[in-house]
């Protein structure tokens, strides 16, 4: 189930993500509400992310066992690396929009599909494949702009552009949630099946 194991690897690029930034930004001051926004719906998406992948861990031990799949249908395991991808790929959007300022583009979105495809094929043909890491570019400039509270002030939070990041990760974000309450839901509804079935030849 390799979407396990691209689940976790986009989680922990994420952490990444929202730890180098708050390093360099736990005071900024009313300028970052963006920002700070920002950062609470990659945690947020994270967090489902991870809930995910240890119902998707459960259901490969499962496998593993010689037991039938019960936690994920065919169609949720794609509608689940769908979102995790399009999460991937924004968090690849707002670092290369913190480092450059780039916003959406043809080349910006060829060059992350790219990069997701390379991410998969790692995936596919290494057993240890080299986890995601930030692109080296993002810490230097971060650093260089906590020397002046000027050109913290001056970092483009006011652009639409991470606004518009902002929604599509709270809207993925909301996606996984329920993605998880209904698996886990069902889930329940499984184990009270099997326990029914138990009870009446006991």
């Amino acid at each position: 189930m390799g979407v396990a194991s691209s689940a976790i690897g986009i989680a922990g690029f994420g952490l990444q993500l929202t730890q180098v930034l708050n390093q360099y930004f736990s005071d900024v001051g009313s300028a970052s509400q963006k920002f700070h926004a920002t950062l609470q719906h990659i945690k947020a998406a994270n967090r489902a992310i991870r809930q995910i992948h240890e119902l998707l861990e459960q259901e490969r031990t499962n496998v593993e066992r010689g037991h039938k799949a019960i936690l994920f249908s065919a169609q949720a395991i794609v509608d689940i690396r769908t979102t995790n991808d399009e999460c991937l790929k924004l968090f690849w959007k707002i670092e290369a929009f913190l480092i450059s300022n780039r916003k959406d583009s043809t080349e910006l979105e060829a060059e992350i599909l790219a990069k997701l495809t390379g991410y998969y094929a790692q995936l596919k043909d290494k057993k240890d494949p080299k986890p995601l890491e930030l692109d080296e570019r993002l810490e230097p400039k971060l650093r260089k702009l906590t020397l002046s509270r000027r050109k913290m002030l001056q970092w483009p939070f006011a652009s639409p552009t991470l606004d518009q990041y902002n929604k599509e990760l709270h809207g993925l974000q909301m996606s996984l949630a329920l993605m998880f309450q209904i698996i886990t839901l069902g889930a329940l509804s499984t184990k009270k099946e099997s326990v029914a079935v138990l009870l009446h030849f006991l």
